[in-house]
């Protein structure tokens, strides 16, 4: 899954992303990656010029079996152009 944010009146604005359609007109400062598909993890470094090392792409708590879930917190980061 492929979460970008714009920047709207000097806030985020978050937009989901389906398919590669739905980034048409999009200027995104920062990109939240969720399991991604490979056309995804590819646009990302595109974009954003940088290369996502293989051990950054862990599974999400929820996709991990019941018996090895801890509560973990997460952070996104992004490089920021301004």
């Amino acid at each position: 899954m492929l979460n970008v944010f714009t920047l709207q009146n000097n806030r985020l604005v978050r937009h989901e992303i389906e398919d590669a359609d739905d980034l048409a007109g999009l200027d995104p400062v920062w990109a939240d990656l969720d399991e991604p598909e490979s056309w995804e993890l590819a646009w990302v470094e595109e974009r954003f010029g940088v290369t996502v090392p293989a051990d950054a792409l862990v599974k999400t708590w929820k996709s991990r079996p019941a018996s090895t879930r801890k509560k973990t917190a997460a952070c996104t980061c992004a490089p920021t152009f301004w």
